[in-house]
């Protein structure tokens, strides 16, 4: 479908047009992150379904139907993205750790009036899982700016804008 569409688009947008917004639903088939547990608000049928609807294994499919991969391609490409992945990961594990005096260098876009220098402020002194930072932060900032939007479908964020 996208392959089809975005051409088009990008015609469009070339031409003068102006933008475009391309909504693309994909199944989400693992937690959010590690310390997420999506079983507890998802059910068993949704969590099943999903892996018939893998959009990796989908086009994977499609690339050895078409010819155009063979599975020793495949395997050999996977063997070449974990690889790049792993060193990914150890040079990210090998970085000092954050000190904090920088914590909030790249939060806010320069010349922002968000950008005004400002000390961080802790909620709590005890550790917090990442999620819950970040459902934390998520929360301030939504109580904040009411304009903040988060996991909204494009009609929710019109009929948001063009009710004021």
């Amino acid at each position: 479908m996208i392959y089809r569409e975005v051409p088009a688009l990008i015609e469009s947008i070339r031409a003068g047009h102006g933008p475009v917004l391309i909504e693309a639903q994909v199944v989400r088939i693992d937690p959010h992150s590690s310390s997420d547990d999506h079983r507890k608000y998802r059910c068993v049928e949704d969590l099943e379904s999903c892996v018939g609807h893998d959009p990796l294994l989908y086009v994977e499919n499609q690339l050895l139907e078409t010819g155009a991969l063979t599975q020793s391609d495949i395997d050999r490409l996977r063997h070449e993205i974990r690889a790049e992945v792993d060193a990914a990961a150890d040079w990210a594990d090998g970085q000092p750790e954050p000190n904090g005096r920088d914590l909030l260098g790249h939060i806010y876009a320069a010349g922002s009036p968000e950008a005004v220098s400002q000390a961080p402020r802790y909620l709590s002194r005890e550790p917090v899982a990442l999620i819950d930072a970040i459902n934390h932060g998520l929360r301030e900032e939504m109580a904040r700016n009411p304009r903040t939007i988060c996991g909204a479908k494009t009609s929710q964020i019109r009929k948001a804008e063009y009710s004021k």
